[in-house]
């Protein structure tokens, strides 16, 4: 039996699915606003699931929380959610490919 992961697809949840599905088998991963809208949080895992080959599947969940408002991380990350070396990004498959390559880079030189 694999796990499941609800997410909003930002860079440290894309860096996530990629060491747990080293390791994990994953059932499904669902989808919520957070680093930017519900629509754009499908973008970036669509390029994701491009980029990295994922089977599991993937679902659309909530794009407004039970109460309160909508609150994105989006004045910080832009309109995609994703940000990188102070640039606001884009979805594409290959972008998100090179970024977390990047990142997880960086992270390993840094211990």
């Amino acid at each position: 039996m694999g796990i499941w992961i609800d997410t909003d697809m930002g860079t440290d949840d894309i860096l996530a699915l990629l060491m747990v599905a080293r390791r994990r088998s994953i059932d499904g991963v669902s989808l919520v606003f957070g680093v930017s809208v519900l629509d754009q949080v499908r973008r970036n895992a669509a390029g994701a699931v491009q980029a990295f080959g994922w089977e599991f599947p993937v679902y659309a969940g909530s794009d407004r929380s039970l109460l309160g408002d909508i609150e994105t991380a989006e004045n910080v990350l832009g309109p995609s959610g994703i940000r990188s070396r102070d640039r606001m990004q884009n979805s594409t498959p290959l972008w998100i490919r090179r970024h977390c390559r990047y990142c997880l880079t960086t992270a390993l030189h840094c211990r």
